[in-house]
């Protein structure tokens, strides 16, 4: 949701880490991302996908066809496959819509589909001053 997630990436943290003198680089999507460069030690990631609450997602919709159409599937897989390249720490975020799935995202991400090994959180403004 829009809880202010990217504001606190920008405004908040990105500066905090640039000031410990660590090279941290923002990217709004993975289709931005930039896996080649060297000179990143840590990657902030927004937008970012995971389909291990695929079926969860599913069975609260209202819709009745597929939760995701096929042509974002295969953009979330190619995000995928681009996010496995990243050999350095990354704060990845993602967003859901409601506090139900937020809570089932929490308890059940702790590898992403990439493989990478991930502690997650709830983000909201109520938690932190901008």
């Amino acid at each position: 949701t829009n809880s202010g997630k990217t504001k606190y990436a920008v405004d908040v943290l990105l500066p905090y880490l640039k000031n410990k003198k660590i090279n941290a680089v923002y990217f709004e999507d993975v289709s931005h991302l930039d896996v080649d460069r060297g000179d990143i030690d840590v990657y902030i990631i927004d937008e970012v996908e995971s389909l291990l609450d695929w079926n969860f997602l599913e069975s609260r919709s209202m819709k009745f066809d597929s939760y995701y159409s096929e042509e974002y599937l295969a953009k979330i897989k190619s995000w995928h496959n681009k996010l496995k390249k990243i050999t350095g720490p990354c704060v990845y975020i993602l967003t859901r819509n409601n506090k139900k799935e937020i809570d089932n995202i929490i308890k059940t991400l702790k590898v992403t589909d990439w493989g990478a090994r991930v502690e997650c959180f709830i983000f909201g403004t109520d938690q932190i001053k901008l």
